[in-house]
């Protein structure tokens, strides 16, 4: 997604901080009015779902088999439609692009596994990481194997060279890139000096766009941060879009 500050909702939607969601099943409550639940469950805040045909203010039945059947087909109806778009919009939807990833580290599999699903043909995912090119290819390629997916659009390119070095980072296509994933990188051990480095790469990539003047307010940048200060870090630099993945796997 291109919208600034997704991955807050994210975070704060899967992680324990703040509310939480919790599913559960509620009998007798079968024509109720929604506004007469908000009453009824204490200190919790009820979310529902409702289709177009739905009074928004009475409840129904709870989920029946019947129903997911029907949640399914309408799914599937929704994705043929998606595949038979005009071409013109397609091109809208998934067009040739530039990715650039600095760092590496085991998720960088599914991340260019979901880049590739996510832009047209042509497109470029350029990597740089002071990891060895060839470790690189080899565990990429094996991604593809457990998926049992072949990138279609994405052409992969690697870069060697330790993420502090500016003139290395001025050297990528830094102002052609519709995003830019910074990673934690995997060859340095501790996690707060990884931290320390995402988020001093973070600012010589904001930095190195402001002297070009090419800075495009459409620009996802999206570091990957470990602890709670390089949080704050990037809350106090401007930097709305990251993501915290620590508590996501919990």
């Amino acid at each position: 997604s291109r919208q600034r500050g997704l991955s807050q909702v994210i975070s704060q939607t899967l992680g324990f901080d703040g509310m939480e969601f919790y599913i559960a099943e509620v009998s007798g409550i079968e024509g109720w009015k929604f506004g007469d639940l908000l009453f009824a469950l204490g200190s919790s805040i009820p979310i529902g779902y409702m289709n177009g045909a739905q009074d928004a203010s009475t409840l129904v039945k709870s989920i029946t088999p019947g129903m997911r059947e029907k949640a399914m087909k309408a799914k599937h109806v929704r994705w043929s439609a998606a595949k038979s778009l005009p071409g013109s919009v397609k091109e809208q939807v998934a067009h040739e692009s530039i990715t650039v990833i600095i760092g590496w580290n085991e998720g960088i599999g599914s991340i260019v596994h979901e880049v590739d699903q996510a832009v047209g043909p042509n497109s470029t995912v350029m990597i740089y990481s002071p990891q060895d090119e060839d470790v690189r290819e080899e565990y990429l390629d094996k991604c593809q194997v457990r998926l049992n997916y072949k990138y279609q659009n994405v052409t992969v390119e690697h870069e060697q060279g330790a993420l502090g070095a500016r003139y290395r980072l001025e050297a990528l296509p830094l102002e052609k890139a519709q995003k830019i994933f910074i990673l934690a990188e995997k060859m340095v051990e501790c996690e707060d000096e990884k931290d320390r480095l995402t988020v001093a790469t973070l600012l010589q990539v904001r930095d190195i766009l402001r002297v070009r003047g090419t800075c495009k307010p459409d620009l996802v940048i999206l570091p990957q941060v470990l602890g709670k200060r390089a949080e704050k870090n990037c809350w106090k630099s401007g930097f709305i879009d990251y993501i915290n993945f620590n508590p996501l796997p919990c």
